[in-house]
Formats: structure tokens, sequence, C-alpha cells
């Protein structure tokens, strides 16, 4: 059974779980400490107070910092509170005063974070910000409501990276020696063995309570069923099947422990059955939000990991020295083979993937690295030479830039210009400067485009993508719609270049005579391009899945009114350009309307008129989309019931 896992916060589990009331702490520890009686009111001891009240209480958000010990861990609930407090006079004769006193102040709890405690104590009331959280842990990094610490910029990527080196492997600070992501998890304690798991794209297991795992017993060659501690690590044996996969795998997994224990052990407060979060091979490693969706605390444990390893295995001085001098050895110059030659060297030195030399080296100001191990679902696409800045990209999943068509309007009337194509996992210029057909009838960029990306390729920019979780058998299961979410911009804040209006004209004028079948009624259009395409009324049934007696009306009963997806299967079926397609739909009786079905056809007819309709409509479906026939690659043909 699946149930959805909605995480608890600091303040959640402080009032669901531990039951503790704010207003009530607040006054208890007011009347409990006189000393801050006395501070809130600016009296002298001499005046005592005889009853206190908590009026109002705001609770602003909580404080709490990163690196604290586990058993008592502090964390500080800022709030905004309204107090009328009624204190004698100076003589203590009967004579009485009551003031309301309006003032921001924290309490602090202390929390016992291990595995097999989880207990809460209530501290007191801190009047004074210098005695806040903050304050104490000056250098520290600030953790968020779920406790995970608050990593903003590179600089604080490098500073933590820094900070667990010094902890774990402190002799390898700065040291151009590789370090072992193995070595580091048995140097913090923790046990680590190679397993399996159930599904196929799992690289890890991090156990943050008692559990079960199949671990592989290399004695035997067996795969055991054996019970696990709180802080065990387990590889996918099958995955991790190199150096750079299993330096970077460990030392992801390592990074959850280090810096999503205390989330764990936040959400095992309130007697969670799950024990251990599974890692997917399918994760964001950009983590560039847009500032506009609020991360989840599992977008924000994945960036950690899916980041941090590369800062920890590439350092910043070992890192940009063999980045120079391994950039020198190539002679210096920026190209296609210097780029994917400098990637493999950086990663072979460093023992990581190539996908971690990619990132750091970019990072270190070699950009056209970054068109180097480029994969689209699983994928490896051909390299490129890279012009562009961090969280750039022209390499992108065309079913993440499908979200970007249906939501943005600027994509859609660029796609929409028929302009571009979808080649190789790049929106390029269709053109033959830029695109080749291979002897089998794939389309590829060309030499010369991969050398000029920016000449004819569009840009694209990371977002953050929204991941939810599941307890699934005591295993919380990272689930993401897709790899990677992305945003098409044009970073010149220019309209659609002359080139892709040239472009344009070009497509149109090879599809003059296609264009020429346009002047008449829809009826006689039918004919005239069936006949210019070579389709017979069988032939347009078969690839289509549309019946015969659909296609004969088609021909000649201009009365009759057919559905957008039955008109839009046609324009596929005969291959129509997008051009062609819209002004044949506009003499139809379907018209297109501005809804997510629509716009998906229109990119269908954009992008996909050279496919078979059987494709398309396995397309739609993937994209979420209603398929335009029931006529799908690879199902069953009455899976769907679609009305012609």
């Amino acid at each position: 059974m699946c149930r959805a896992a909605e995480p608890f916060n600091v303040i959640d589990v402080l009032t669901k779980v531990y039951h503790r009331n704010f207003r009530d702490d607040l006054a208890d520890g007011l009347k409990n400490n006189s000393n801050i009686t006395y501070e809130l009111l600016g009296v002298s001891e001499e005046r005592r107070a005889k009853d206190i009240r908590v009026n109002k209480l705001r609770v602003i958000r909580s404080e709490s910092v990163f690196g604290q010990p586990a058993d008592r861990f502090l964390v500080d609930i800022y709030a905004e509170a309204v107090v009328r407090i009624t204190v004698s006079a100076k003589d203590h004769t009967s004579v009485e005063n009551t003031y309301p006193v309006k003032t921001h102040l924290r309490l602090r709890y202390s929390l016992d974070l291990r595995p097999d405690k989880l207990k809460c104590r209530y501290l007191g009331t801190v009047i004074n910000v210098n005695d806040g959280i903050y304050s104490l842990y000056p250098d520290g990094f600030r953790m968020d409501e779920y406790l995970l610490p608050v990593l903003k910029s590179q600089s604080d990527y490098e500073r933590m990276a820094e900070i667990i080196i010094r902890q774990d492997m402190p002799e390898y600070l700065d040291s151009d020696d590789r370090i072992c992501g193995i070595d580091r998890i048995h140097k913090m304690g923790l046990g680590v063995y190679v397993g399996q798991f159930g599904k196929p794209d799992i690289m890890g297991e991090y156990f943050f309570g008692h559990g079960k795992a199949r671990i592989y017993d290399p004695e035997t060659e067996r795969l055991n069923v054996e019970d696990v501690e709180p802080g065990t690590i387990i590889l996918n044996m099958k995955l991790c099947d190199t150096r750079g996969k299993i330096n970077s795998t460990a030392t992801h997994e390592g990074v959850h422990y280090r810096l999503g224990y205390f989330f764990f052990m936040l959400q095992m407060t309130r007697g969670d059955h799950a024990a251990s979060y599974l890692c997917s091979g399918k994760g964001n490693d950009n983590g560039n939000s847009n500032g506009k969706e609020k991360w989840s605390p599992y977008d924000i444990m994945e960036l950690h990991a899916n980041k941090l390893p590369s800062y920890i295995l590439i350092q910043e001085k070992p890192g940009r020295a063999k980045a120079r001098e391994l950039f020198e050895s190539c002679g210096g110059t920026h190209s296609i083979e210097n780029a994917a030659k400098l990637v493999k060297e950086m990663a072979e030195h460093f023992g990581v993937t190539k996908t971690i030399a990619r990132n750091r080296l970019c990072e270190f100001g070699y950009r056209e690295a970054g068109g180097v191990s480029q994969y689209v679902k699983g994928r490896k696409i051909p390299p490129y030479l890279n012009s562009l800045g961090r969280g750039e990209t022209y390499t992108v999943d065309e079913n993440d830039a499908i979200g970007s068509y249906l939501s943005d309007s600027r994509f859609r009337k660029v796609i929409n210009s028929g302009a571009y194509e979808y080649v190789d996992g790049h929106y390029c210029l269709r053109d033959d400067k830029y695109i080749v057909t291979d002897r089998f009838g794939h389309r590829h960029l060309t030499r010369y485009a991969k050398k000029h990306m920016n000449e004819c390729c569009l840009v694209f920019e990371f977002k953050n993508e929204k991941n939810t979780a599941a307890a699934v058998g005591g295993v919380l299961c990272k689930r993401t719609a897709s790899n990677r979410a992305v945003k098409y911009t044009d970073r010149y804040g220019e309209p659609i270049m002359t080139t892709e209006g040239t472009q344009m004209r070009k497509e149109i004028e090879k599809q003059l005579s296609e264009m020429r079948m346009l002047d008449g009624g829809f009826d006689q259009m039918t004919r005239d391009l069936m006949k210019l395409k070579g389709f017979t009324i069988e032939r347009l049934v078969e690839e289509t899945g549309l019946s015969e007696e659909t296609i004969k009306r088609m021909r000649n009963d201009p009365t009759v009114r057919f559905s957008i997806e039955t008109v839009t299967a046609v324009c596929i079926a005969m291959h129509l350009s997008a051009e062609t397609s819209r002004r044949y739909i506009d003499k139809s009786p379907a018209k297109f309307y501005d809804t997510v079905e629509m716009r998906m056809y229109n990119y269908a007819l954009t992008q996909w008129y050279d496919h078979s309709v059987a494709d398309v409509n396995r397309k739609l479906i993937e994209s979420g989309a209603k398929p335009l026939t029931k006529l799908v690659s690879g199902l069953d043909e009455d899976v769907f019931a679609i009305p012609s």
C-alpha cells in the first residue's frame, strides 16, 4: 500500500506530536523567570509581578542552526506576543498597576533526535536577540522549518563541502588526492553494502531507522535479506558499476545522512513506519528555482545530495589547478574534441562521473564542457560546443519542453512558426546547414551546428522539479514526474530572429504544391491532398485508425462536422507541413480552441507531422493528452474508444 507522505515541520512536531502549547509555555516561562518579566517592563526587581497573562501570540517562524549534537538539538520559535503583566507598587502597598506589553521573543526547545530517543523539552523564553540561536552559532548554516540547512549560493556549497571534509576526512582538505566515497562513509561510522532493489533505476538507499535490505554476500555470492541499523547505506550492485558511479552514489547517500538526518528524525517523531529513503538515478543535478514555486523538503534534500558530491569530490583549489593543467595539455584551445577530453580526464583523475566533472568544469569557467555528457531519457546526446552560462542549456527532454510550450505563449509562438525542429535533444532551426538526415531517415545536427549552437538552437533555463514521496513497505520513495523542468528563455529579449522568418518562408516554398490544393472546399481539399500524397481511402483508414465511412464523408460530404482529433489525424497521416495543416483545418468544420489538448495537437502538427499517427498517439498519451484515434503504437487498438 502506498501513502503520500506529508512531511512535518518543526512547529508541526512541537504542537502535534509533543502537544506543546506555545501560549502556555510562554506563560509558564514568564512566571518562572522574574528577570524576563522585569526586562519586558523595564523596571527594577523591587517591583513584584503578581499576575502574568499571555493575551496574544503569533508564531512567525522556527529557527535553528546546522551542526548541533543530535541529543540536545536546540530550536527557537520566534513569535510576536502581547503580554499583560500586573505588578505591585515599589513600597509593596496594595497599589497595583497593569501593563500590556507587545514584544518579539523566542521560545526555546531542546530535541533529542536520536532514533531510539526522540524526546522534547521546553527550556524557557529568550527575550534578547543576542541570545537567540543564530547568535549562539554565528558561523553556522541556518536551517529551514524542516531542519534542512539553507544553501543558496555556490559559495555556500563550497563551504558546506569544506565543513564535511574537515569533519569526516580532514587529511583530504585541499588535497589533490582522490577521495573515496566508501572510505568516507566508513569514517563517518556508517555501514555501507551493495545490494539489489526492486526498481531498476534505484542508485542507493539510506536507512535512517531500523529496517531490512537485500545485501550481497561476496563469500556465498548470494543476496540475503538482513536486518540493518540506522545509518546504513546500500548501493545498487548493478547500477554502481564504475568507480565514478560508486564514488558519486556513496557520497550522495552520505550527504543524505549528514544533511538530511534531522529531517528524517523529525518525521520519525510522529511514529512513521518508513525507515529508509530510496534514491532514483533520475534526479535534477542543477536545481535552479524560478522562485515562484515553493520547494518541498524532498526537492531540497535531492538538490543537496545531487550538488554537494561535486564540491566534496572535486574541491575548489585542487579542482581549478587540475582543470588548468588539463586544458593546457589539450593545447589551450576551445573545441568539441578538447571539451570531451577535458571532461573525460577530469572524471578519471578525481574518480567521479563525467556529469560531475562537467558541472565542476563549467563552474571553473570552462563553459564549453557544458555540451559534453548530456543525456535525454537515458540516451546520450552527441557532444557540442557550449557557450551558455550557468543554469542555461540547449539540451532538453521534449516532454519537459512541452510543459513550457503549454504554459508559455512566447515559446508556443516560436514553435508554431515551424522554424524549429526537435533534433538530438535540441530545438534547432530547420535548415540543411544545421540538420542532416542519415541513410536510416534519422535527423541529426550537422557538425557545423554542434560548433555554433548559439546560432541555431533555442535556449532553456532550468526550473525546480516538484517531487512527492510515498511510504511503501517502510521505505520513503521519491517520485518525480520528469527528469528536469525547463523554461524557454529569449536571453536577448528580442523577437523571433530574421533567420527564423526566412526559414519559415523556405518551409512554405517547399510546400507550394500542397498550398495549391487549399483553394477549394474542405471535401475538395481532402481529395486533392490525398491524390497529391498518394493516399487511397484504404491506406488512410489503415494509417489513421479512422473508419472507412469517416474518410469517405470527409471526401464527399461538406455538411458533416468532424472532430479536431479526426482532422488532425488525417494531417499527421499524410505528413502535411504545419502551415498546410493549419490552413486545411481552417477550411474544415473542426476548429481549434485554446485548451491544453488543442495546444498539444498544435505541437504535434508542428513537431511530429513526419511521424505515424500511432506514434503521435503514443507521444500524446505520454504527455498526458487524449490520443487522436484509437490507433496507438504499442497498445491494443481496442484500448481507446475514440469517436470519429
